[in-house]
């Protein structure tokens, strides 16, 4: 196989692999129907993200974790923090923010699609065969077997001589 075909074959697999990122979709809910302890992502409008920008020491105009009832017209979302140091997780903590609900600008639940895993599990089974099929065209090309190799031809004469004394 040549390496032009090698190569169409990984884009291929690697496109066909792609959809393995998205098995889950977010779908808009009533921040009241959204049960306890369940995670959410909530969108903010650009002031709120501005506003908590002080307090996260970053910018984000979407937040997960677990929305809860404020008093009146706010809504609270309660935030995972997590500690690192040097790439190992060291703790972490929740955060509740309080928002107002005309800073909201929708609360979504986390679904699994099945027709998106549909897809991913299509695509990897294709990616994996493949790269399967690949490795089976690159093992080795010699025919195995004890026989020794054949004798040259009988025309073929040295062209060098190098005398040893």
């Amino acid at each position: 196989m040549s390496r032009r075909a090698a190569r169409a074959r990984a884009v291929g697999a690697l496109l066909l692999a792609a959809p393995a990122s998205g098995c889950y979709r977010y779908v808009p809910i009533d921040p009241a129907a959204a049960g306890a302890q369940e995670e959410v992502q909530v969108r903010l409008t650009d002031a709120a993200a501005v506003r908590l920008a002080r307090e996260l020491g970053t910018y984000t105009s979407r937040l997960e974790g677990q929305v809860g009832r404020g008093a009146g017209d706010s809504v609270s979302v309660a935030l995972t923090i997590g500690r690192e140091y040097r790439g190992a997780s060291v703790g972490s903590t929740r955060q509740v923010l309080f928002l107002g609900r005309s800073e909201v600008v929708d609360v979504r639940r986390r679904e699994l699609s099945r027709s998106r895993t549909a897809l991913a599990t299509v695509g990897a089974l294709a990616a994996f065969a493949v790269v399967a099929g690949t490795v089976s065209q690159l093992g080795d090309p010699n025919p195995g077997g004890e026989e020794p190799p054949p004798p040259p031809p009988p025309g073929i004469r040295a062209l060098l001589r190098i005398p040893f004394r």
